[in-house]
């Protein structure tokens, strides 16, 4: 099904490995590792806080035990 959305990534893959062989043959383009990219972080919750206010709310409303 999404073969065709695939399909020009992969021509451009296959020029970029020809390219990256011009610049040295010894290369090995499946050796490179690949980027793991992340979506940019909002800024509106510190680190845990959306978990810590989730847990206040379900014992404040008896949902969970207290600690």
């Amino acid at each position: 099904m999404h073969s065709r959305e695939i399909d020009p990534f992969r021509g451009e893959l296959i020029h970029l490995d020809a390219t990256l062989r011009l610049f040295d043959p010894a290369t090995d383009p499946e050796g490179i590792p690949a980027l793991l990219r992340r979506p940019p972080r909002a800024e509106w919750f510190a680190h845990g806080e959306v978990a810590q206010r989730i847990c206040e709310a379900l014992r404040d409303h008896g949902t969970i035990s207290p600690r």
